[in-house]
């Protein structure tokens, strides 16, 4: 679902929109689109999920950001993509952009139960930094992320690093206080008890 989308705040909207397909995971493309949706409605969960990531860039990144999920992308041709419609491409499951959307673009590839392909990385990787979709961002602000339920090794040396589920839950059981507008605070507070409720 595209940022922009006028039902992308609507987290009964964003769960509705998944339908179990065959070779896709449903947890992970369920808890993808609730935190994408968490990322959206609470700025402390998404500059705390960027802090997590370890990249320099992103934790002193303090504004609102803009979240697709996915993304679609084609030209690769690799079976580990995930595409669930055609063997010429894939998708990324989250994007992460600044507001400006020129300051930082992240893309996180979510996996739940499941490992990252031999070449998946590899991938997006490619399709991140020569991909048509973020020629207005700098090579040096693209940044790649692997968010998995996994404690052994991953292969990320195409990725930035790697985040875990579990440290995401902890963030969103205690989502960072920002300041809000009186007349905002009863809306902080759903958001922040959805948040928690997720996690």
């Amino acid at each position: 679902m595209k940022s922009r989308d006028s039902r992308a705040d609507n987290l009964f909207s964003r769960l509705f929109s998944y339908t179990p397909r065959e070779d896709r995971t449903p947890s992970e493309d369920y808890c993808t689109e609730a935190l994408a949706w968490c990322l959206r409605m609470s700025p402390g969960v998404a500059q705390a999920f960027l802090a997590l990531t370890g990249i320099e860039r992103l934790r002193e990144y303090h504004d609102s950001v803009d979240v697709d999920t996915q993304v679609r992308f084609t030209g690769s041709g690799d079976k580990d993509t995930e595409d669930d419609t055609t063997s010429t491409g894939g998708r990324f499951d989250l994007v992460i952009y600044s507001r400006e959307r020129h300051d930082f673009v992240l893309v996180v590839e979510s996996k739940i139960g499941a490992r990252l392909g031999p070449s998946q990385l590899k991938t997006y990787r490619e399709q991140l930094d020569n991909g048509p979709h973020f020629r207005d961002v700098r090579r040096s602000a693209r940044f790649l992320v692997a968010l998995t339920d996994h404690a052994d090794s991953q292969p990320l040396d195409q990725a930035k690093g790697g985040l875990k589920w579990s440290k995401v839950c902890k963030l969103l059981e205690k989502p960072a206080q920002t300041k809000t507008a009186h007349s905002d605070a009863e809306r902080a507070a759903a958001v922040k008890q959805t948040c928690k409720q997720f996690a």
